[in-house]
């Protein structure tokens, strides 16, 4: 939700991210309705990707620690890809052989290799194809990769520890940001925001956290409730900084691990109705991340209708009520995908292990 309210935000009001910055480097003009929309909930939507990262490898390490530490890596990449790759390739065709871009993909240089490097969760690794197609799509070939290489962090784990593990990767990141700065010619692997290396301690923080979780242990034994807070703030503040800018990612990681853990150790109570809305929404969240950014700005003009002439004073409500329609008929649509595609995808995965089993089984 938190990344559709951002991607909304954006195309309500498309400039509001953008500053004017005197030399060095503080903001020098900004208005207050800027500061206000900067400062709302949903400009923190930015950091869903960092979220997921940590959810993904906390769910991914946990079940890890559960299952004896042991792991099989045939099984492993059959359940994420049987998860991922038909919902996501089912979405992507429909994006690109849906429109008059049809005979771009299938008729040209550039558009094979566009939607070759989109099949192959490759895209992340180019400029050309880094935002084309779905913007969206970006995270989930990171995420692929952060799959295919967590191998590697068990194997770190094994020698080194998970906690100096997690150092390493956050001395990794921070080396790769600074050849980035200095050198920005070496291409979009050493990009601050975008290269594999910079991102992948933000999974092991998550993995770290699920190995705290594991042992009953607690990675902010006091004061979780002021890192919060002050993260929050934090990282909104740096936004307003050209230089600490840079920072906003390791700011914004530490403070959902804070927040995740306060999360997992609290009792929250909600109205039954309440959870179903809530869980409904959440099993669906994939189809929603897949389908939602192309077609939002669409929607939201299309509901432009809403904007009456004679209730001009109270335009500023109405473009904020066009999101109810537009969130409604991408959650429909989503929650279609998810049952007759993302399930049926997953379960015939599972029958697919279990006809191996049963195969391997006879020949024994």
């Amino acid at each position: 939700l938190g990344v559709f309210f951002y991607h909304s935000q954006l195309m309500l009001y498309p400039n509001f991210e953008i500053k004017d910055y005197s030399s060095n480097g503080i903001i020098i003009t900004t208005g207050f309705k800027s500061i206000l929309l900067n400062f709302s909930p949903s400009a923190f939507g930015w950091t869903g990707v960092q979220l997921f990262l940590i959810i993904s490898g906390f769910l991914i390490h946990l079940g890890y620690l559960y299952n004896n530490e042991n792991i099989k890596t045939s099984i492993f990449y059959s359940k994420r890809f049987w998860r991922i790759y038909p919902p996501y390739l089912f979405v992507l065709l429909f994006f690109c052989f849906s429109t008059n871009a049809i005979g771009y993909f299938l008729f040209s240089k550039p558009g094979l290799y566009n939607l070759g490097s989109h099949l192959l969760f490759l895209h992340n690794l180019s400029d050309k194809t880094f935002y084309s197609i779905n913007p969206s799509f970006w995270s989930l070939a990171l995420e692929m990769q952060l799959y295919l290489i967590y191998p590697l962090l068990l194997f770190s784990r094994k020698k080194i520890g998970m906690r100096n593990t997690l150092i390493c990767l956050i001395a990794l990141s921070f080396l790769f940001l600074t050849i980035g700065i200095i050198f920005k010619d070496l291409g979009i692997l050493f990009s601050f925001d975008r290269s594999v290396i910079k991102f992948w301690f933000i999974w092991g923080a998550g993995a770290f956290l699920a190995e705290k979780y594991f042992k009953g242990e607690k990675i902010f034994p006091k004061g979780t409730v002021y890192i919060i807070v002050f993260g929050f703030v934090a990282t909104l503040l740096s936004k307003s900084l050209f230089y600490s800018s840079y920072l906003t990612v390791y700011l914004a990681t530490l403070t959902w691990i804070a927040f995740f853990e306060w999360f997992l150790i609290k009792e929250i109570v909600l109205e039954k109705y309440v959870y179903k809305i809530i869980a409904t929404i959440g099993i669906c969240s994939y189809s929603i991340y897949l389908i939602h950014q192309p077609y939002l700005n669409d929607l939201l003009r299309y509901f432009e209708i809403l904007n009456y002439k004679q209730l001009s004073q109270f335009y500023p409500i109405f473009k904020i009520l066009k999101l109810i329609p537009t969130f409604i008929i991408i959650f429909l649509i989503s929650y279609s995908l998810y049952l007759f595609i993302e399930l049926p995808s997953v379960k015939l995965g599972n029958l697919i292990r279990k006809s191996k089993v049963l195969t391997n089984t006879t020949r024994k």
